[in-house]
């Protein structure tokens, strides 16, 4: 399901209709979460499903707010002045954007990760395998991954100017 979404000002509003277009994911994998959390508890020890629902459960909020980093990023760069298109799938979610110029683009294509990262060290005081899950966003730098591609492509793209 793709979504279109225009842009007049970045607010709590415009938050919430991005997390309502990721609802196809983030319904699907909470349906996952449920059976095997409900699967657990009937077959096994309950602290194993406890620590499995919120494990998952943080996996699926990760990829949510490593999507919503690179939109804020991305709005507050062009200054609202674009729309944006939103792809969502079972499996995937995605953040569409108009291009723009090439130090734009990496920033945009870092913040994901990054806001990830910072907030798997601030949990960290508290959980370690939670903050493992959001810490674990850095990998998305590495080239072959979707934000380490786009940030190799805008450098390249920059140098031969």
């Amino acid at each position: 399901m793709i979504t279109e979404i225009h842009v007049k000002r970045m607010n709590l509003i415009l938050i919430l209709k991005v997390i309502i277009c990721f609802r196809n994911f983030i319904l699907f994998h909470f349906l996952i979460c449920a059976f095997v959390y409900i699967f657990l508890v009937l077959f096994s020890k309950s602290i194993m499903a406890n620590s499995f629902f919120f494990i998952y459960g943080n996996f699926i909020l990760s990829f949510v707010l490593h999507e919503l980093g690179h939109l804020i990023t991305y709005l507050i760069l062009t200054k609202c002045k674009h729309c944006f298109l939103i792809k969502s799938k079972l499996f995937e979610i995605s953040i569409l954007t108009v291009e723009s110029t090439c130090l734009n683009n990496v920033l945009v294509a870092f913040s994901g990760p990054a806001l990830c990262f910072f907030v798997g060290i601030i949990i960290l005081k508290w959980s370690f395998p939670i903050a493992l899950v959001y810490c674990m966003h850095v990998i998305n730098l590495y080239p072959a991954f979707q934000d380490g591609e786009n940030i190799v492509q805008n450098l390249i793209r920059r140098k031969n100017r």
